[in-house]
């Protein structure tokens, strides 16, 4: 793994937009100005660029600092096609000193070590990705089964029309009821599975057939369909 090979899979996960050499050169300076003013404030800690009103919270990390330096030089390596680890090493030989096997071996023990950091970061973002569109296709599932009951035109004893609506704390949660009487029917975040309960009762989880058909069971049970018949009482479904 190389070094330029390093700080592209950082782009890739920032989502960072690929710069020319002309623009990442621009970048290195400002990011060795930022490096400057860091040492000015770690030598001097009363000096803020001049302004005494300057706020603590904004004083800079020299170690950081040389860190966007390091990777902003990379970048312009990357634009010339070549990486700078294996260029200084070249000019070392071409002046006669190669480094021992040994020390050779802690460069690349760390080169590889943070390129399996970024590799990992980069996987779980997409993990994370997956998982919210599950999430997101768990949730559409519910909403469409749960319109198609309050469709119905269900009310209560009162006369209250069932209606559908988020849950106020939980977005892959919503509640199909009334006032008096209301179901609350989600998916689970870990196992993608889907649940049910009411506020009485313990909560319910199973595949999402069987959940929908149970809540639709028991609102069955609990509300009436608003339909006209000729003694004017609604009809139980």
């Amino acid at each position: 793994m190389k070094l330029v090979d390093l700080v592209q899979g950082y782009y890739e996960y920032r989502g960072y937009v690929e710069p020319s050499l002309w623009e990442a050169y621009l970048w290195l300076v400002s990011e060795v100005g930022e490096l400057g003013e860091a040492l000015l404030q770690d030598d001097r800690h009363d000096w803020v660029r001049n302004n005494p009103d300057k706020a603590l919270k904004d004083f800079m990390d020299v170690n950081s600092e040389i860190g966007d330096v390091l990777m902003m030089l990379t970048r312009v390596a990357h634009e010339m096609g070549v990486d700078p680890m294996e260029e200084m090493l070249a000019n070392w030989k071409r002046k006669g000193y190669v480094p021992e096997e040994k020390e050779m071996s802690y460069v690349n023990v760390f080169i590889e070590s943070a390129s399996l950091a970024v590799a990992e970061r980069i996987a779980e973002q997409r993990r994370l990705e997956e998982r919210e569109v599950k999430i997101i296709a768990s949730r559409l599932k519910i909403y469409d089964a749960l319109k198609e009951i309050v469709d119905l035109g269900l009310e209560d004893e009162d006369g209250e029309l069932v209606e559908l609506n988020l849950h106020p704390w939980s977005a892959n949660t919503f509640v199909v009821g009334t006032r008096n009487d209301r179901y609350f029917v989600g998916c689970d975040h870990s196992s993608f599975g889907f649940f049910w309960y009411t506020r009485e009762d313990d909560r319910h989880c199973g595949y999402f057939d069987d959940v929908m058909r149970e809540v639709a069971q028991k609102m069955g049970r609990a509300f009436f369909v608003k339909q006209e018949v000729p003694c004017g009482q609604n009809q139980s479904v």
